[in-house]
């Protein structure tokens, strides 16, 4: 039996969007999510013998654990050593996207782009000449709305 206080707390999905590695989160990520879900983004990121791009579609994800927040760090520094030429984040507000773009500085990467609307993420594929076949489609099928302000 999985001990409740230890068992993966937030969601992902994962898929290939022709030259993208696209991800949705979903939730409050403890470790042990987040462990999964960078496991399974270097499993399929290792196999791609060619230029790839990675989306992290950010709209209902409510953040993470420090211990999770670690993992990532490893993560960012893994990703430079592949074909990934290109990382977008997209984020549900321009708050969170200046949080964002903050703790990527902290992690110094490069090519790594925090956004807040769909046409966004598609204009970063385009300038690196990255395919992107059914992302849009995607993207709008994820939509969720705006969520309100107190």
């Amino acid at each position: 039996m999985t001990d409740k206080r230890f068992a993966p707390h937030g969601q992902f999905d994962v898929l290939w969007c022709g030259d993208i590695l696209c991800s949705r989160l979903v939730g409050t990520f403890n470790v042990q999510a987040m462990q999964a879900y960078v496991t399974e983004l270097k499993a399929l990121g290792a196999q791609r013998p060619t230029r790839w791009g990675r989306l992290a579609d950010m709209r209902a994800w409510d953040g993470m654990t420090p211990e999770a927040g670690e993992l990532f760090k490893e993560f960012a520094e893994w990703i430079k050593t592949t074909g990934c030429k290109v990382s977008v984040q997209l984020l549900p507000t321009t708050f969170q996207k200046h949080i964002a773009a903050l703790v990527a500085q902290r992690l110094n990467t490069n090519h790594l782009y925090q956004v807040t609307t769909a046409d966004e993420v598609m204009a970063v594929y385009a300038d690196y000449g990255l395919e992107a076949t059914g992302l849009q489609e995607l993207l709008q099928q994820l939509e969720l709305p705006q969520r309100s302000s107190p």
